[in-house]
Formats: C-alpha cells, structure tokens, sequence
C-alpha cells in the first residue's frame, strides 16, 4: 500500500485505467471516446447487417422447403387417386373377364348340345333357343289344364 501512496495512485486513477479491451494509458480524449463508440455502432450495425442476412436467407429455405412439402403432398395425393382409380379399372376388367368366361362356358355347353343332338338325330330340324321374349310370353300364356 506505501508503494501505491508514494507513487500516487488512487482509486479514481485505477477506474479511469481500467477501460474495455484493457487497461488504458490514462485519460481517454473525447475524440476517442466518439471514435470507440462509433467503432461499437458499426460492430453492432455489422452484426445486425449479418443476422438479419441470415433470418432472410432462413426465411426462404423454410419458405423453399414448404414449397416442396406442398408438391410432394400434391404428387402424392395425386398418385393415391390414380391408384385407386386402377385398382377400381382392374377389378372392373376382372368382373367383365369372369362374365365373359361365364357367357364363353355357355356358347361352349350350348355348342356340345347342339353337336349331340344333331349326332342323335341328324335329319330332325335345328331348334333355335327360345329368345327372351318367347320365353316371357310363355310364363303369360295360360296353361292347359291335364
């Protein structure tokens, strides 16, 4: 404590040394003081400058990729209709294949029948099945009584 006494350092001296960025060489002229204070001014402004550069950069990679959701979303929807609508298109076709395999059975059964009976008898006179409407003037006509 003698030796800071003698050399005639007191508190007020100590605060006035002790300045951001380190120790100071003594009073700071008001030119300096504007000029630091610009200095931090500017580091802030830089600082803002790159932040507020960085939230625009990752507004529009958020707005980017929303985008892309929204295509991927639609070109899926888009692909789950176009499935449905083929596996609606195919049970479609396997109902008309079993029908028309159906109806082929028939024509094939009523050819073996055809082909027998004339075998049976091949002078006896081809009778055509009765159409539709021969078959439902019969269920109107009356029937004779045995």
């Amino acid at each position: 404590m003698d030796y800071l006494r003698e050399q005639g350092v007191s508190q007020e001296t100590d605060d006035e040394l002790l300045v951001p960025g380190g120790l100071g060489g003594g009073h700071l002229s008001l030119k300096d003081r504007l000029a630091r204070a610009e200095e931090a001014r500017a580091d802030e402004r830089s600082k803002r400058m790159t932040a507020e550069a960085t939230s625009e950069m990752l507004a529009e990679l958020i707005a980017n990729e929303h985008r892309n959701v929204v295509t991927e979303r639609q070109g899926r929807e888009k692909a789950e209709a176009a499935l449905a609508k083929a596996e609606r298109t195919a049970h479609e076709m396997a109902e008309l294949v079993q029908l028309q395999s159906e109806r082929a059975d028939r024509a094939e059964e009523a050819s073996r029948q055809a082909l027998t009976a004339y075998l049976d008898d091949p002078f006896r006179p081809i009778a055509a099945a009765p159409s539709r409407l021969e078959k439902l003037l019969a269920k109107f006509r009356p029937t004779s009584a045995s």
